[in-house]
């Protein structure tokens, strides 16, 4: 099987992604951007996993869906302990960007054990968009929940990207 080559956006589709995204999701993207964790170990981010010293980012947990039948508690989205490769691994993160998760987690007073994304401080204006746990549909039914359509990339060089493609 041919592997595909993975690309690296260039610092004008990073400004182009950034700034078509609504402001209260930049920071998450740009997060998802510099550091490539698939989409359940970015929601399961949590404050305690960002290191402010040695300004890394360790991905510990992932979240997954799964049926309720299947649920040990009945609820749709469920944490593991470990990321898909069964090992924690921890990636380096700009000194600019590790300054403002800083600011962000603290301004919003977060909870070094709750996901950083799914905590109702951390977005205040989704809240009422947030699906509740039992009912969860993952990220493509919360994107139709807010009848929003799918971002797209600013250029067609940009529209086969995946976030964690370029790790």
């Amino acid at each position: 099987m041919i592997k595909k080559k993975a690309r690296t956006l260039t610092p004008e589709e990073y400004i182009s992604i950034l700034t078509a995204l609504p402001a209260q999701h930049r920071l998450m993207v740009e997060t998802a951007i510099n550091t490539g964790p698939r989409w359940g170990e970015l929601i399961a981010l949590k404050p305690r996993h960002l290191d402010l010293i040695e300004r890394t980012l360790t991905v510990e947990e992932t979240v997954v869906e799964v049926s309720i039948k299947n649920s040990p508690t009945g609820a749709r989205m469920l944490t593991k302990p470990y990321p898909k490769d069964n090992e924690p691994r921890t990636m380096a993160v700009p000194a600019d960007l590790v300054d403002q998760l800083a600011d962000w987690i603290t301004s919003r007073r977060l909870d070094p054990d709750r996901s950083a994304v799914l905590d109702p401080r951390a977005h205040p204006d989704l809240t009422e968009h947030l699906p509740h746990p039992r009912r969860a549909t993952g990220h493509q039914g919360l994107r139709s929940r807010l009848r929003r359509p799918r971002p797209r990339p600013p250029s067609s060089s940009a529209s086969s990207l995946m976030p964690h493609d370029d790790r």
